[in-house]
């Protein structure tokens, strides 16, 4: 095995270039080039035959140096294996997520506090880069629907068996609006914006603590894509048929350039029962009934998780289980749990499991009916909205929850583990729990 940072570095000083031309010829920033050559972050296949090709080197010099588990984990990338129409989809959902984060960052904390329609604990700021989303996504295709985390449904409800999207336009609320109060209450901000307090030195929500904006589509009962952008970063993440990948949304505007400069976001197994998954806070009543959830949900894993993982965010939740060093935390979880939560914050993992061979996706019920908001907390194979085609793959059944008055409050408990983290499905109780493959019988 080769060390690919070391040997494009001293490709460089043989040839008397820079990390800057290098970067120059393949259209990246030089940032991207530092962050391979130093190890930060890892290198595709496709950006290691854009670096072949730019210093005109052997075809297969740098990729036949990868180690043989690489080589087991490599994806095709070709948009060509997708409806040209879901691409489409898929540029619009980037573009509508790049813009929220640009509202966002140009919002002052004074203003992204003030309370909005919406949601008793609803802050300008949610509102804001929830209105962005579904203009972007209604202005493209009008006659989709949406469910959304504020404002529920967006278009008609018959459109949504042909064509929806669920939407968390913003998580991890809660703790950046105590950051903002506590910003603003220090003292006051005058002209300094959001984007200005994100980009200090001193910021704290970084990395899978950072607040995420989520957009997963279904069209004709199948999970298509889910796309999640960091808003403090910029990093953006694709799932879909094509490509697992995920990049900076200036050097990737667009899923042709993610699956050319991103780098592919791969799992791996882990042994052990260590998982995430939400408790709410401690002395609460919701704490309290979350935590009986659990019991009744029989999962084995048994103990509860480590206290920083009782309440890890949603939608990214599912890059816990990503080897790539630029994602993954020192938590090495064996799988994350939805807990009884709602749908738009686990709904996203789906379509990691969907399309890629690396997950399995396990739905639990608990031997007693537990249930908020009138709505049941893990529902039973007959009231789940996954049902299982004649080939075996698992189907989005969106009448389960049009039938509510508020679809986005369906709750769920869902199981994500690598396909060989072989520990947490021994331990799980199978008369409680079903396997939902997304892909069909060999």
């Amino acid at each position: 095995m080769i060390d690919i940072g070391l040997t494009i570095s001293t490709l460089l000083k043989d040839k008397g270039l820079s990390q800057k031309e290098l970067a120059s010829r393949m259209k990246v920033s030089a940032q991207y080039i530092g962050q391979i050559i130093n190890g930060s972050r890892r290198p595709t296949y496709e950006n290691l035959g854009a670096i072949e090709k730019a210093l005109n080197q052997p075809i297969g010099s740098l990729t036949n140096g990868l180690p043989t588990k690489d080589l087991s984990y490599r994806r095709p990338v070709s948009l060509a294996s997708m409806p040209g129409v879901e691409v489409a989809y898929i540029r619009v959902a980037m573009d509508a997520l790049r813009e929220a984060r640009r509202v966002l960052h140009s919002q002052s904390p004074e203003g992204a506090l003030r309370r909005a329609a919406g949601k008793d604990d609803t802050y300008m700021f949610d509102a804001g880069v929830e209105r962005v989303i579904i203009d972007k996504l209604r202005a493209f295709n009008d006659k989709c629907a949406i469910f959304t985390e504020e404002a529920n449904v967006i278009g008609k409800r018959e459109n949504a068996m042909r064509m929806c999207y669920l939407i968390d336009p913003f998580d991890r609320s809660t703790p950046f609006a105590n950051l903002l109060k506590q910003c603003v209450g220090n003292k006051p901000s005058g002209d300094k914006l959001i984007g200005d307090m994100i980009n200090g030195e001193d910021y704290p929500m970084t990395g899978l603590s950072s607040p995420f904006g989520s957009i997963s589509c279904v069209r004709e009962n199948r999970i298509t894509f889910n796309v999640m952008m960091d808003y403090s970063s910029g990093e953006i993440y694709v799932a879909c048929k094509a490509m697992l990948k995920h990049g900076s949304i200036d050097e990737c505007p667009d899923p042709e350039a993610l699956a050319v400069r991103g780098s592919d976001i791969r799992f791996e197994p882990r042994k052990g029962k260590e998982y995430a998954c939400f408790l709410g806070k401690e002395g609460s009543s919701k704490r309290e009934l979350y935590e009986q959830h659990l019991k009744d949900l029989d999962f084995r894993p048994g103990h509860l998780p480590r206290k920083e993982l009782q309440d890890p965010g949603g939608p990214a939740r599912i890059l816990y289980l990503s080897d790539d060093p630029a994602l993954a935390t020192e938590n090495k979880l064996a799988c994350i749990l939805a807990n009884g939560e709602k749908i738009c914050e686990w709904f996203g993992w789906l379509a990691y499991v969907a399309h890629s061979n690396e997950l399995a996706a396990y739905e639990l019920y608990a031997r007693k009916f537990s249930a908020r908001d009138e709505l049941l907390l893990a529902p039973p194979p007959n009231y789940s909205m996954f049902t299982t085609d004649k080939e075996g793959q698992c189907q989005v059944n969106l009448d389960r929850i049009l039938v509510l008055n508020t679809p986005v409050f369906y709750r769920s408990a869902i199981v994500i583990t690598h396909i060989a983290s072989t520990e947490v499905v021994a331990d799980m109780n199978a008369t409680n729990c079903r396997e939902l493959s997304f892909h069909p019988r060999s």
